[in-house]
Protein backbone atom coordinates (compact mmCIF):
# COMPACT_ATOMS: atom_id res chain seq x y z
CA UNK A 1 0.00 0.00 0.00
CA UNK A 2 2.64 2.37 -1.10
CA UNK A 3 2.03 5.64 -2.84
CA UNK A 4 3.96 8.69 -3.81
CA UNK A 5 2.23 12.04 -3.95
CA UNK A 6 4.02 14.89 -5.73
CA UNK A 7 2.69 18.41 -6.12
CA UNK A 8 4.74 20.86 -8.17
CA UNK A 9 3.40 24.30 -7.40
CA UNK A 10 5.96 26.35 -9.36
CA UNK A 11 9.72 26.07 -9.61
CA UNK A 12 10.78 22.52 -8.62
CA UNK A 13 14.04 22.37 -6.67
CA UNK A 14 16.16 19.40 -5.64
CA UNK A 15 15.31 18.55 -2.02
CA UNK A 16 17.41 16.78 0.58
CA UNK A 17 14.85 14.64 2.43
CA UNK A 18 14.69 14.94 6.24
CA UNK A 19 16.75 18.16 6.23
CA UNK A 20 16.01 21.76 7.08
CA UNK A 21 18.04 24.39 5.26
CA UNK A 22 18.20 27.78 3.62
CA UNK A 23 18.98 28.23 -0.07
CA UNK A 24 18.53 30.71 -2.89
CA UNK A 25 16.81 30.24 -6.23
CA UNK A 26 18.57 31.08 -9.46
CA UNK A 27 16.82 34.47 -9.56
CA UNK A 28 18.19 35.35 -6.14
CA UNK A 29 15.02 34.74 -4.10
CA UNK A 30 15.93 33.06 -0.78
CA UNK A 31 14.16 29.82 0.08
CA UNK A 32 13.86 27.49 3.06
CA UNK A 33 13.65 23.70 2.76
CA UNK A 34 11.93 21.64 5.45
CA UNK A 35 10.56 18.16 6.07
CA UNK A 36 8.07 16.77 8.59
CA UNK A 37 6.23 13.57 9.46
CA UNK A 38 2.95 12.64 11.13
CA UNK A 39 1.28 9.36 12.10
CA UNK A 40 -1.85 7.97 13.70
CA UNK A 41 -3.06 4.64 15.03
CA UNK A 42 -6.42 3.30 13.89
CA UNK A 43 -8.57 0.33 14.88
CA UNK A 44 -8.50 -2.23 12.03
CA UNK A 45 -11.69 -3.04 10.14
CA UNK A 46 -10.64 -6.17 8.20
CA UNK A 47 -8.53 -9.26 8.85
CA UNK A 48 -6.71 -11.82 6.71
CA UNK A 49 -6.34 -15.27 8.25
CA UNK A 50 -3.71 -17.70 6.98
CA UNK A 51 -4.36 -21.33 7.96
CA UNK A 52 -4.36 -24.75 6.40
CA UNK A 53 -4.20 -28.51 6.57
CA UNK A 54 -1.09 -30.69 6.62
CA UNK A 55 -1.20 -34.48 6.27
CA UNK A 56 1.59 -37.07 6.32
CA UNK A 57 1.45 -40.62 5.01
CA UNK A 58 3.78 -43.15 3.42
CA UNK A 59 1.41 -43.27 0.46
CA UNK A 60 1.25 -40.08 -1.58
CA UNK A 61 -2.28 -40.99 -2.68
CA UNK A 62 -3.45 -41.45 0.90
CA UNK A 63 -1.76 -38.22 2.02
CA UNK A 64 -3.59 -36.35 -0.75
CA UNK A 65 -6.91 -37.99 0.01
CA UNK A 66 -6.64 -37.23 3.73
CA UNK A 67 -5.71 -33.66 3.00
CA UNK A 68 -8.60 -33.20 0.58
CA UNK A 69 -11.06 -34.64 3.09
CA UNK A 70 -9.90 -32.35 5.90
CA UNK A 71 -9.67 -29.24 3.71
CA UNK A 72 -13.18 -29.82 2.39
CA UNK A 73 -14.42 -29.97 5.98
CA UNK A 74 -12.52 -26.77 6.84
CA UNK A 75 -13.94 -24.88 3.87
CA UNK A 76 -17.45 -26.02 4.69
CA UNK A 77 -17.03 -24.96 8.33
CA UNK A 78 -15.80 -21.44 7.57
CA UNK A 79 -18.53 -20.89 4.98
CA UNK A 80 -21.12 -22.02 7.51
CA UNK A 81 -19.56 -19.49 9.89
CA UNK A 82 -20.44 -16.70 7.47
CA UNK A 83 -17.46 -16.36 5.11
CA UNK A 84 -18.37 -15.72 1.46
CA UNK A 85 -16.85 -17.81 -1.34
CA UNK A 86 -15.03 -14.75 -2.71
CA UNK A 87 -13.24 -14.33 0.61
CA UNK A 88 -11.63 -17.79 0.61
CA UNK A 89 -8.51 -18.21 -1.51
CA UNK A 90 -5.95 -20.99 -1.82
CA UNK A 91 -2.58 -19.40 -1.09
CA UNK A 92 -0.37 -22.48 -1.00
CA UNK A 93 -0.44 -26.13 -2.08
CA UNK A 94 2.52 -28.49 -1.88
CA UNK A 95 3.56 -32.14 -1.62
CA UNK A 96 7.05 -33.38 -0.86
CA UNK A 97 8.80 -36.58 0.17
CA UNK A 98 10.21 -36.99 3.68
CA UNK A 99 13.48 -38.72 4.54
CA UNK A 100 15.32 -39.61 7.73
CA UNK A 101 19.06 -40.12 8.12
CA UNK A 102 20.95 -42.56 10.32
CA UNK A 103 24.26 -41.90 12.03
CA UNK A 104 26.12 -42.96 8.89
CA UNK A 105 24.25 -40.48 6.73
CA UNK A 106 22.19 -43.11 4.97
CA UNK A 107 18.85 -41.79 3.76
CA UNK A 108 15.56 -43.58 4.37
CA UNK A 109 12.23 -42.61 2.83
CA UNK A 110 9.56 -42.06 5.51
CA UNK A 111 6.53 -40.77 3.60
CA UNK A 112 4.91 -37.77 1.98
CA UNK A 113 3.71 -34.44 3.37
CA UNK A 114 0.84 -32.58 1.71
CA UNK A 115 0.07 -29.01 2.76
CA UNK A 116 -2.88 -26.89 1.62
CA UNK A 117 -3.09 -23.29 2.86
CA UNK A 118 -5.98 -20.83 2.70
CA UNK A 119 -6.17 -17.07 3.07
CA UNK A 120 -9.51 -16.08 4.55
CA UNK A 121 -10.75 -12.48 4.41
CA UNK A 122 -12.85 -11.61 7.45
CA UNK A 123 -14.85 -8.41 7.02
CA UNK A 124 -16.77 -8.61 10.30
CA UNK A 125 -14.17 -8.73 13.06
CA UNK A 126 -16.81 -9.67 15.62
CA UNK A 127 -16.99 -13.05 13.84
CA UNK A 128 -13.22 -13.57 13.60
CA UNK A 129 -12.84 -15.79 16.65
CA UNK A 130 -15.76 -18.02 15.66
CA UNK A 131 -14.41 -18.39 12.12
CA UNK A 132 -10.95 -19.37 13.31
CA UNK A 133 -12.37 -21.85 15.82
CA UNK A 134 -14.64 -23.35 13.16
CA UNK A 135 -11.66 -23.93 10.86
CA UNK A 136 -9.40 -25.41 13.52
CA UNK A 137 -12.09 -27.64 14.98
CA UNK A 138 -12.93 -28.90 11.47
CA UNK A 139 -9.36 -30.08 10.92
CA UNK A 140 -7.09 -27.11 10.17
CA UNK A 141 -3.80 -27.98 11.89
CA UNK A 142 -1.70 -25.19 10.40
CA UNK A 143 -2.56 -21.76 11.82
CA UNK A 144 -0.01 -19.32 10.41
CA UNK A 145 -1.16 -15.79 11.20
CA UNK A 146 -3.90 -13.18 11.32
CA UNK A 147 -3.16 -9.81 9.72
CA UNK A 148 -5.32 -6.89 10.82
CA UNK A 149 -5.65 -4.15 8.27
CA UNK A 150 -7.72 -1.26 6.91
CA UNK A 151 -9.87 -2.00 3.90
CA UNK A 152 -9.25 1.54 2.64
CA UNK A 153 -6.49 3.49 4.40
CA UNK A 154 -6.74 6.51 2.05
CA UNK A 155 -9.00 8.41 4.45
CA UNK A 156 -6.42 8.12 7.22
CA UNK A 157 -3.43 8.67 4.95
CA UNK A 158 -4.78 12.03 3.75
CA UNK A 159 -5.29 13.09 7.36
CA UNK A 160 -1.71 12.39 8.39
CA UNK A 161 -0.49 13.88 5.11
CA UNK A 162 -2.32 17.10 5.96
CA UNK A 163 -0.86 17.10 9.48
CA UNK A 164 2.67 16.57 8.17
CA UNK A 165 2.22 19.44 5.70
CA UNK A 166 1.07 21.77 8.49
CA UNK A 167 4.10 20.80 10.55
CA UNK A 168 6.41 21.56 7.65
CA UNK A 169 4.85 25.00 7.22
CA UNK A 170 5.24 25.77 10.94
CA UNK A 171 8.90 24.82 10.82
CA UNK A 172 9.49 26.91 7.74
CA UNK A 173 7.71 29.89 9.38
CA UNK A 174 9.85 29.55 12.52
CA UNK A 175 13.05 29.51 10.48
CA UNK A 176 12.01 32.47 8.34
CA UNK A 177 11.03 34.51 11.41
CA UNK A 178 14.26 33.64 13.23
CA UNK A 179 16.25 34.86 10.24
CA UNK A 180 14.38 38.18 10.15
CA UNK A 181 12.37 37.34 7.08
CA UNK A 182 8.73 36.50 6.23
CA UNK A 183 7.66 33.17 4.84
CA UNK A 184 6.45 33.41 1.27
CA UNK A 185 4.63 30.97 -1.00
CA UNK A 186 5.35 27.31 -1.59
CA UNK A 187 7.93 26.65 -4.29
CA UNK A 188 7.58 22.84 -4.21
CA UNK A 189 5.91 20.25 -2.05
CA UNK A 190 6.24 16.46 -2.16
CA UNK A 191 5.35 13.44 -0.05
CA UNK A 192 7.44 10.33 0.39
CA UNK A 193 6.02 6.82 0.26
CA UNK A 194 3.52 6.27 3.04
CA UNK A 195 4.50 4.10 5.98
CA UNK A 196 1.66 1.69 6.58
CA UNK A 197 1.96 -0.93 9.31
CA UNK A 198 -0.79 -3.55 9.66
CA UNK A 199 -0.88 -5.55 12.88
CA UNK A 200 -0.04 -9.25 12.60
CA UNK A 201 -0.94 -11.91 15.17
CA UNK A 202 0.98 -15.21 15.31
CA UNK A 203 -0.45 -18.08 17.36
CA UNK A 204 1.86 -20.45 19.23
CA UNK A 205 2.28 -23.99 17.97
CA UNK A 206 1.22 -25.41 21.34
CA UNK A 207 -1.97 -23.36 21.29
CA UNK A 208 -2.97 -24.72 17.89
CA UNK A 209 -2.19 -28.30 18.90
CA UNK A 210 -4.18 -28.03 22.11
CA UNK A 211 -7.12 -26.46 20.32
CA UNK A 212 -7.21 -29.17 17.68
CA UNK A 213 -7.07 -31.86 20.36
CA UNK A 214 -9.90 -30.73 22.62
CA UNK A 215 -11.83 -28.19 20.51
CA UNK A 216 -10.84 -25.33 22.79
CA UNK A 217 -11.33 -21.76 21.61
CA UNK A 218 -8.14 -20.30 20.18
CA UNK A 219 -10.24 -17.62 18.48
CA UNK A 220 -11.06 -16.04 21.83
CA UNK A 221 -7.35 -15.36 22.43
CA UNK A 222 -6.92 -13.18 19.34
CA UNK A 223 -6.61 -9.42 19.91
CA UNK A 224 -7.10 -6.91 17.09
CA UNK A 225 -4.41 -4.42 18.08
CA UNK A 226 -4.12 -1.29 15.96
CA UNK A 227 -2.88 -0.17 12.55
CA UNK A 228 -0.38 2.68 12.16
CA UNK A 229 -0.55 5.04 9.18
CA UNK A 230 2.13 7.69 8.68
CA UNK A 231 3.33 10.14 6.04
CA UNK A 232 6.31 12.41 5.47
CA UNK A 233 6.55 15.56 3.34
CA UNK A 234 9.33 17.76 2.03
CA UNK A 235 8.68 21.39 1.14
CA UNK A 236 10.47 24.44 -0.19
CA UNK A 237 9.13 27.96 0.59
CA UNK A 238 10.27 31.30 -0.71
CA UNK A 239 11.17 34.02 1.81
CA UNK A 240 10.93 37.78 1.58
Amino acid sequence: MKRTLAVALSLVLALAFATTAFAATTDGVPTVSVSASASMTVAPDIAYVSLGVQTVNKSSKTARQENTKLMTAVQTAIKNAGVADKDVQTSGLSMYANYSYDNNGNRKFTGYTVTNTLTITVRDLDKLGDIVDAAVNAGANQFNSVTFDLEDEEEYYTKVLSEATKKAQKRATAMATASGMTLGSVVSLSASDSDYSPYRYYPTVSAVAETAADEASIGSTISTGSVTVSASVSAVYSMK
